[in-house]
């Protein structure tokens, strides 16, 4: 009984073979480890922007406290580097959700609708295009429409598409009655970081990016061995 006990061992899974023609290519290698030097590094710089956007958006929010106005930008210094910081409107582009109307309206502040597809009744296509039919609709228009055709099916409706955004007057309220509500800033602001260097080095670069990305390899071996 127990010889013939089927085993719980996960089933072998078998690798697909690549069946495509294999073509050696000079410099691709080269190409796969910097396509994913790039990838790393862009890991690492959305994270430090993160970190910048962050301080940034903390001292927009102080002056904000104290002048119940949106600062439009200052300059952030670090060595010699330099950043035009901005704080932008939200932009159009990014909807208001349903929850964040209704939190703005809540406090009495009011973003703007903008109409993306009016609501408007059109006849409906089976109808239009019978000529025939159409010559005694516009004929009749003054009459009742019930004595030609099934008035309920004759119409039909294109209903509204619409969203919600952040307007000029909505920062302007936000500013002067909320100044002390962060996350309502942070809803209806965007930040934007324009960084520059005085003297760009390529040699510097490439230092900071071996040292961010061992920093990156250590803590993920040191998590591994943690797990």
């Amino acid at each position: 009984m127990f010889k013939n006990a089927k085993s719980l061992n996960a089933t072998k899974t078998t690798e697909k073979k690549d069946k495509k023609e294999h073509v050696e290519l000079q410099g691709l290698s080269d190409l796969a480890t910097l396509d994913g030097l790039i990838k790393t590094l862009s890991t690492l710089k959305t994270s430090i922007e993160s970190t910048v956007k962050m301080q940034a958006f903390d001292h927009f929010c102080a002056v904000a406290k104290e002048t119940h106005k949106k600062t439009d930008s200052f300059r952030g210094i670090d060595g010699e580097a330099s950043a035009s910081i901005e704080m932008r409107k939200r932009s159009v582009a990014s909807t208001l959700t349903e929850e964040e109307v209704e939190t703005l309206e809540r406090l009495g502040i009011k973003s703007e609708k903008v109409i993306k597809t009016p609501k408007l009744y059109a006849i409906n296509p089976a109808y239009a295009s019978d000529d025939a039919l159409m010559s005694k609709v516009e004929k009749a228009l003054t009459k009742a429409l019930k004595d030609i055709v099934d008035v309920d099916n004759f119409f039909v409706v294109q209903e509204e598409v619409s969203k919600s955004v952040v307007t000029d007057e909505t920062i302007e309220a936000v500013f002067k009655n909320q100044s002390d509500n962060q996350d309502l800033i942070y809803m209806v602001t965007t930040l934007a970081v324009k960084p520059s260097l005085k003297n760009f080095s390529v040699e510097k670069a490439l230092k900071l990016a071996v040292e961010l990305t061992s920093s990156v390899e250590s803590e993920e071996t040191h998590e591994e061995k943690v797990a």
